[in-house]
């Protein structure tokens, strides 16, 4: 079991993992807190986000176009007709 401490923004994004225990954790940038998170294996930033300070997989993305809207909590396509004419 590996733990690490995320530090995340308000909308739940992740900004850094590090295996330095939550207590710890210096960060100078803005950002609504440290949590530690148990798990077997290393996870990527990316695969993550915090919700009511719990840590929790994103869903998977929908296609390479997708980008993950923080405050809806969900993949959203922003292509439109007008941009992909």
């Amino acid at each position: 079991m590996n733990k690490v401490s995320i530090v995340y923004a308000d909308n739940g994004k992740v900004l850094m993992l590090t295996d330095i225990p939550a207590k710890d954790v210096t960060y100078t940038g803005r950002h609504a807190g440290v949590v530690d998170f148990d798990c077997r294996e290393l996870p990527r930033a990316d695969d993550l986000m915090v919700v009511g300070g719990r840590v929790v997989e994103k869903p998977v993305q929908p296609s390479p176009h997708h980008v993950f809207d923080y405050a809806a909590k969900q993949w959203i396509d922003p292509r439109t007709p007008e941009t992909e004419w």
